[in-house]
């Protein structure tokens, strides 16, 4: 039985913090929130809350902001014209978007919103006396999780606009104004490593959900691996040390399976590092398979709910999995059967006849994140996961090829080819990589392959410099400032002191 800490009532956790994402929200006094954490029962409801906003909105518009932008996953008009949606998704995949698309504000919303909370926390807290109240966790370590949390966000938004506000207060001020991408690097690292002390050293019934000290230096690790693009500065030696970290106190592991981390039961999973935290009853969030699957399966899985088929995996990125890579299982590609195995319920082709009419049984499905006996639209079973130990080896071996001029080292091949040796398995030695076809074009498609519909795609092409190329569907290369999204027009018309990415 997974532990999650009870929620209060949405709605009267909501009232008390105050959203950045909008500026005309009502404020409400602090009386209000220094009245409301009077026992334990409060504390940890309201330290829940920005918990439970994050693993709701994470896999909605920051999964398509990171996914539908790259190279894996497409969202296409289909042919009987669902999914348009005024040309949204097709304006992710073909780089045409503007200030004012509304995904890119749902995103700049809810992350601004996630800060606040985490703020909100905060600050209602300082004052509370845990021992009195009988807590059961200390104030230092819910403090450190929190700050955790607050800095991933900064992160998200650090990664998708670049020069962002830095808020650690509700309201205050009420017009933030822009700090620089450098400034809100430092400020994220700063934050990681104060919190690490006080953070614990393994997840455990009373802490998985939330940051450990494996958790704060994983993070830290892949914003060290992208320190050219944020600083243009490298960072690379710390980011191995970071990972380094991880591995030599062994707490986590590679799951002998490499679907391991998204099964129902991935709670058990020795690979993930941080995930949310969900029981199929009361953890509100969205099983990244629900978006991918036709509605005709949802017998074959013996779902509640009908799948969204929106999702349509890239027919090139499918294919660059080798046939004997067993990590191509996770997608869904021929005839489909439910109960009865003679007459298929679909029968799906990989290839994508357009962009902007799709058949409805086209692209090859992802079936990564297995659905649970109790899952329904908006209620899954399946940890949502963020952080894996899968991602620290491979950010290690990265971070060594790129200190030695992108050639790789002996080091850097092993650790790639325990991730080979598991997708692989006794066609390993066929297909473990050597010295010589271990290339950085290589890593980034291992990458691929290993993070497939993780949220990660977007991030690793800028990182790369294959973010702005040409693809499926794609003919033109993007002008260079999209590597990062502009700041909605809604919000720089709200607030005066932000300063709008170049190029928008």
């Amino acid at each position: 039985m997974k532990y999650i800490y009870t929620l209060l009532a949405f709605s009267l956790i909501s009232t008390l913090f105050v959203s950045c994402s909008d500026l005309e929200e009502e404020i409400y006094s602090e009386t209000v929130v220094e009245n409301f954490y009077n026992n334990k029962e409060e504390i940890i409801g309201a330290y829940t809350r920005p918990w439970a906003h994050t693993q709701w909105v994470l896999p909605l518009t920051i999964f398509q902001l990171s996914e539908l932008s790259a190279d894996a996953v497409v969202t296409p008009t289909k042919s009987d014209g669902s999914h348009y949606s005024d040309g949204k998704n097709i304006a992710f995949h073909q780089h045409k978007w503007t200030s004012e698309h509304p995904t890119i504000d749902e995103a700049w919303a809810i992350t601004w919103e996630g800060i606040g909370f985490v703020n909100g926390v905060l600050q209602g807290i300082d004052p509370v006396d845990f021992e009195e109240k009988q807590v059961p966790i200390s104030k230092a370590e819910m403090i450190a999780e929190l700050r955790c949390l607050r800095a991933y966000w900064h992160l998200i938004a650090c990664d998708l606009w670049g020069n962002v506000p830095i808020t650690t207060k509700v309201s205050d001020p009420a017009y933030p104004a822009t700090n620089t991408r450098k400034e809100v690097y430092k400020f994220i690292e700063t934050e990681l490593l104060a919190t690490i002390d006080d953070l614990p050293v393994k997840k455990h019934a009373e802490t998985y959900g939330y940051f450990t000290k494996a958790g704060a230096k994983t993070l830290l690790a892949r914003l060290y691996l992208n320190s050219k693009v944020y600083t243009n500065e490298e960072y690379y030696t710390e980011c191995i040390d970071m990972c380094n970290q991880v591995i030599s106190a062994g707490n986590y592991e590679l799951d002998e399976n490499w679907q391991g981390p998204f099964l129902p039961t991935n709670e058990f999973s020795k690979e993930n590092i941080f995930a949310f935290a969900l029981d199929g009853v009361t953890g509100w969030s969205y099983n990244i398979s629900a978006f991918t699957l036709p509605n005709v399966l949802k017998n074959k899985f013996g779902l509640q709910f009908d799948p969204f088929n929106e999702m349509y995996t890239v027919e090139e990125f499918y294919d660059s999995y080798n046939d004997s890579d067993k990590r191509k299982e996770q997608y869904l590609v021929g005839p489909q059967y439910g109960s009865d195995p003679n007459t298929p319920l679909v029968t799906i082709d990989k290839h994508i006849s357009s962009i902007n009419n799709a058949g409805l049984d086209e692209g090859a499905r992802n079936y990564k994140y297995v659905f649970g006996e109790n899952s329904q639209g908006h209620i899954h079973e399946t940890d949502l996961v963020v952080l894996r130990f899968a991602d620290v080896i491979l950010m290690k071996a990265e971070a060594l090829m790129r200190i030695n001029n992108g050639i790789a080292t002996q080091e850097a091949v092993d650790l790639v080819n325990q991730i080979r040796k598991r997708a692989f398995g006794t066609n390993y030695e066929a297909n473990k990589y050597t010295t010589t076809n271990l290339t950085m074009d290589e890593l980034l498609a291992e990458r691929g392959r290993e993070f497939a519909y993780e949220g990660q795609r977007r991030t690793d092409l800028i990182r790369f410099g294959k973010f702005t190329g040409t693809r499926w569907a794609k003919d033109n290369v993007s002008e260079d400032y999209r590597t990062l999204f502009p700041i909605p027009l809604k919000q720089t018309n709200l607030n005066p002191n932000l300063d709008q990415n170049l190029g928008y």
